[in-house]
């Protein structure tokens, strides 16, 4: 008995296999590309993070920066919930973007709380219900443009910072030349250069930023006896009732060994 074999088929497999080849070759060097890219945005992330002090108040799980999925889970419908639940460990997590242009490094750090508790973990979050659902019963009718901002309680909390760095063609030599931070509905500006209560602190290339408690608004940070002024202020004009701790840049959150700033997944 005689065998065939059909030339076709030798002929296309061998035009295949490059293909298959050069498919997978590019394949693999995109994967190393990106490992690359995404361990030097790791990189400069951590060279320009600011230094969080968080502000304790009296619901101190609350005020921890942690991850949104602390829990286990990407539902966002019971980190109310699960927060007040010691089972669940609240490790510091930050999270950031690193864009670039020739001239500047744009950062961005994001901090997530569970909770946003301003006006308290019961009555603060039945409030913020009544606002809302009041807000959309008139649809949307508000002149006094204020609606957005009378929520006094609500699940998840991100709030976060933009630090933009001029470069050198040294990285040691580069720069914050300025830092944008976000607290609820405000966008705050600092230039690096400025002086006075109004400017930015660092601690070598870290800009040092305060966190309040409750609603978590960031501002630049400029003292303890500055900060703890602050909250005094704020007692007295019965924003903030309870006397907040401070939470810095070395401490712990539940289960974690690791300082704020350089904690990051």
């Amino acid at each position: 008995m005689t065998a065939h074999v059909d030339e076709s088929i030798i002929w296309t497999n061998m035009r295949t296999l490059p293909i298959i080849i050069f498919l997978t070759t590019l394949i693999v060097n995109s994967g190393v590309a990106l490992a690359q890219s995404e361990s030097r945005d790791r990189e400069i992330a951590a060279r320009y993070a600011p230094v969080f002090y968080q502000a304790i108040g009296d619901d101190p799980r609350s005020d921890y920066i942690t991850n949104f999925d602390f829990d286990g889970d990407w539902r966002g419908d019971n980190n109310w919930a699960h927060v007040a639940n010691r089972r669940f460990p609240l490790k510091a997590f930050i999270y950031y973007s690193v864009s670039e242009t020739q001239t500047h490094y744009f950062i961005y750090y994001a901090v997530f709380h569970a909770r946003d508790y301003k006006g308290g973990t019961t009555k603060g979050k039945i409030l913020s219900e009544l606002i809302r659902e009041g807000t959309n019963r008139i649809k949307g009718f508000d002149p006094t443009g204020m609606a957005s901002e009378a929520t006094v309680a609500h699940e998840n909390d991100m709030e976060g910072c933009l630090v933009v760095v001029e470069k050198d063609r040294s990285p040691s030599q580069s720069r914050i030349v300025y830092v944008e931070t976000l607290a609820h509905n405000k966008f705050l500006k600092y230039a690096a250069s400025s002086a006075g209560d109004e400017g930015l602190s660092f601690d070598g290339q870290h800009p040092l930023l305060y966190i309040e408690p409750k609603g978590h608004g960031i501002q630049h940070y400029v003292s303890d006896e500055t900060t703890e002024d602050r909250e005094s202020n704020n007692q007295e004009k019965g924003n903030n009732k309870d006397e907040a701790r401070q939470h810095k840049s070395s401490a712990k959150n539940e289960g974690d060994s690791h300082p704020i700033t350089t904690k990051f997944r």
